[in-house]
């Protein structure tokens, strides 16, 4: 019987304050009581100790021991109504530390210890309850409630990050995608220059539009390559109209030959062979690779940066950006 009137005595010690004396003989008899199997007695050996280090403030050193409670209790349902404060010391502890999920597990265990106590105690009078029944349900239910916010918030905060991932994604492989395309069309670009540069360009032969005089067709063809050699392209704001009237011919004419025998629109063949003129300063003289974009359109003859662009990116495949960044690289 002597561990037990030691242990007896340690419960005692803690009653009179005297902690650490309290944990030391506890501990002391707890090997004895684990070999005669006695739970009960180990269980409140358990929550003495646990309460000794929660008085002395070691809240790290009292949990373990209040878990060993509380296992004691799942495995035999066993608790006497003294050791019921554990589970609302608990209870204030993790919800002071925001961790609602063991709040709420602590709750759920004090509403089963309340229901084996006022079954198995219930000759007892006047158990004091800081936490009644109704007090749980309501703090568990504001804990449900959090919960499923939480649950809501995070579920939210994972899809945006799934569209986040998705988005960065696709954009990165258009990125790759279009750079590579762009290498490939600077390639292109670039042997089509040299090409130009080094064999004279054969105008192909092309049969007579049937609808317009042999001799008229002529005459606008001749003031065509006159126009471009003369680079009268680089004047801006030209439209069909003004230039049909500048090569004496009339628009329905005009549209048809260089449809004909440029292979393209009116709007296309002037853009062209202004982006044309750009590409061969570009590759030619140094200085233009420093150009802004909007220098670069003043000196190509768009009335705008944007149509500039756009009509860059339609002609080369690429954008000036791009361009001009490959011509840097083979000047280093």
């Amino acid at each position: 019987m002597e561990p037990y009137f030691i242990n007896s005595d340690g419960i005692n010690d803690f009653f009179k304050q005297k902690y650490s004396l309290s944990i030391s003989k506890i501990k002391q008899s707890l090997d004895s009581i684990r070999k005669s199997k006695n739970f009960a007695i180990e269980s409140i050996s358990h929550f003495y100790i646990g309460k000794s280090y929660w008085a002395m403030k070691k809240i790290n050193l009292a949990l373990p021991y209040f878990v060993k409670v509380d296992q004691t209790f799942n495995n035999k349902n066993y608790l006497r109504p003294d050791l019921r404060e554990m589970y609302e010391l608990l209870i204030k502890y993790y919800k002071d530390k925001n961790d609602y999920k063991t709040q709420l597990y602590y709750i759920n265990q004090l509403l089963k210890v309340d229901a084996v106590l006022d079954d198995t105690y219930k000759y007892l009078i006047g158990i004091h309850k800081e936490y009644s029944t109704e007090k749980l349900l309501a703090e568990k239910e504001k804990i449900d409630n959090k919960t499923l916010r939480q649950k809501y918030y995070t579920i939210i905060m994972i899809s945006i990050s799934s569209i986040i991932l998705i988005v960065a994604t696709w954009f990165a492989y258009r990125y790759t995608k279009n750079r590579n395309r762009y290498k490939n069309n600077y390639k292109k670009q670039k042997a089509q220059f040299v090409n130009a540069k080094n064999t004279p360009t054969a105008i192909p032969e092309k049969p007579q539009i049937l609808n317009i005089n042999p001799d008229t067709v002529s005459a606008v063809l001749k003031q065509l390559e006159k126009f471009e050699k003369d680079k009268k392209f680089l004047e801006r704001d030209w439209t069909l109209v003004t230039l049909a009237a500048a090569l004496k011919s009339n628009p329905k004419y005009l549209s048809s030959i260089i449809s004909h025998y440029r292979e393209k629109g009116f709007t296309d063949y002037i853009n062209e062979i202004c982006i044309d003129y750009i590409t061969t300063l570009l590759y030619t003289e140094r200085k233009f690779s420093n150009y802004t974009y909007t220098a670069l359109a003043e000196e190509a003859g768009f009335s705008s940066t944007q149509r500039f662009t756009n009509a860059f990116l339609a002609k080369t495949g690429m954008p000036p950006s791009f361009f001009i960044r490959q011509i840097r690289k083979e000047q280093l």
